[in-house]
């Protein structure tokens, strides 16, 4: 059985290396006694995958090719079905085979062709390997685009690739031979002046950040907070059990016993500070309870001249929110009633969500792996998926509003050019996207976006 084969091969490939002929012979066979009947496809897909990793170490990059194809037809069906999760060890393989494998066709068609049509062809498929570059250790697929790009006659689009890969790891030694050109460098010192030249779908969304930034503060909720109070209103609070709440108010999860509780406000609750975890201990300081208290529930509005950043507990409000920014962590929040969050919202990691039943307000919305809305309800909005400091510069921005990561998004290739650089911070040695630091940008009613001329 093909099993067996692929057993044997990895055995000679501890032994051997990536460069073993004698590994190379096992796998070939085992893709030539492949039975639909008897083997599974997974372990065809994975023997095409090491036969064409030993080619390319053997530098036979011809013989590789059909694998390479092989492997792509194998794989067509999961990517249209976006049916590849990154965060599993069978989504992870398939991802750098997608990497390997269209890497592999469209160096082939750099290499040997000078037809546009195939390298078009080839740029296509080396763009779709680049949607699954999450780490800097990928950048050879990036490499891979920039050639065909330069090799068609379109320097601007293969130096903004340059550009990006090298901030994010300055000494990539693929783009060494880029780097020195006086036509790059002249190509950069205009970018960094602010000269350089966008393409039609840029210029149209950093006119539309130009246009956020001037706008954002005439945006409107039912309740803005245009009149604050004089004085803070914190209504009376108690502690209440899950089974009496259950039923009149909302929760997020469902998994809380009938002896659980929350903090209940009941009535308009409106605070001139940071509604955040310093501020909920302090509520709790007179406070009595049993069991597990899950976090807040507010029978009313929510009004905080200040951020909302509850980093664990629940927040659900029965009515409507007003806060600056609002940060949701690790915990759930559930808003019942429309949402006007001046400056943005930022989600981080999957372990908590953010839900609006109404309507939303908000001009930024910065995602990390969060199950969050992703456009406002009213004025326009931009949707950014940002990830931690160990992913140097990993952002994207993009016009779709798909549920999960989906790898099918209309991204722009190189979304850290549209940024000022202000937004990013040294982090380790790595030039890191920081949220602080956009909304710091933000709050004093400046773009965070490069403006154009």
């Amino acid at each position: 059985m093909l099993k067996n084969y692929i057993k044997e091969a990895l055995a000679i490939q501890q032994e051997e290396g990536d460069a073993s002929d004698e590994a190379l012979k096992k796998y070939l066979a085992g893709i030539n006694s492949y039975n639909l009947n008897q083997d599974q496809e997974y372990d065809f897909l994975y023997a095409n995958y090491q036969a064409m990793w030993i080619y390319s170490n053997l530098g036979e990059s011809g013989k590789a090719l059909p694998l390479a194809k092989q492997c792509m037809a194998l794989m067509a069906d999961t990517i249209s079905a976006g049916a590849i999760f990154h965060y599993t060890d069978m989504g992870r393989f398939y991802e750098e085979v997608i990497r390997y494998a269209t890497n592999n066709i469209a160096w082939y068609a750099y290499e040997h062709s000078d037809s546009k049509d195939e390298l078009e062809r080839a740029l296509e498929t080396i763009s779709l390997g680049c949607n699954y570059i999450d780490s800097p250790d990928y950048f050879y697929a990036f490499d891979t685009k920039v050639r065909i790009l330069l090799k068609l006659g379109r320097k601007e689009e293969a130096f903004k690739i340059v550009f990006t890969c090298l901030q994010q790891l300055p000494d990539f030694s693929d783009f060494s031979d880029i780097k020195k050109q006086k036509e790059y460098q002249d190509w950069k010192n205009n970018f960094d002046t602010g000269t350089i030249e966008y393409s039609e779908q840029e210029m149209a969304f950093l006119q539309k950040a130009a246009r956020i930034t001037t706008h954002f503060k005439s945006l409107t909720s039912k309740e803005p907070l245009k009149s604050p109070l004089k004085e803070e209103s914190i209504p009376e609070k108690q502690i209440v059990l899950i089974k009496e709440a259950r039923g009149k108010y909302a929760f997020t999860e469902n998994f809380y016993d009938d002896d659980d509780c929350f903090l209940l406000y009941k009535g308009n609750l409106h605070i001139k500070q940071n509604l955040d975890e310093e501020w909920y201990e302090k509520q709790l300081e007179d406070i009595t309870w049993q069991n597990d208290l899950f976090g807040i529930l507010i029978d009313g509005n929510l009004t905080v001249e200040g951020d909302i950043a509850l980093e664990r507990c629940i927040l659900s409000v029965v009515n409507d929110v007003t806060c600056d920014c609002l940060y949701s962590g690790d915990g759930h929040t559930l808003i019942q009633g429309d949402a006007y969050i001046k400056y943005g919202i930022y989600g981080a990691y999957n372990d908590g969500s953010l839900e609006v039943k109404g309507i939303l307000t908000t001009p930024y919305l910065l995602a990390y792996d969060h199950c969050m809305p992703r456009k406002s309800d009213v004025g326009e909005s931009i949707y950014i998926e940002v990830g931690d400091l160990s992913e140097t510069k990993n952002i994207r921005i993009g016009e779709s509003y798909g549920s999960g990561w989906g790898w099918n998004w209309n991204y722009f290739d190189d979304a850290a050019r549209l940024l000022t650089n202000a937004v990013f911070i040294e982090n380790d040695g790595d030039t890191v996207f920081s949220v602080g630091k956009f909304f710091d940008i933000v709050k004093r009613g400046e773009n965070p976006f490069r403006q154009i001329k």
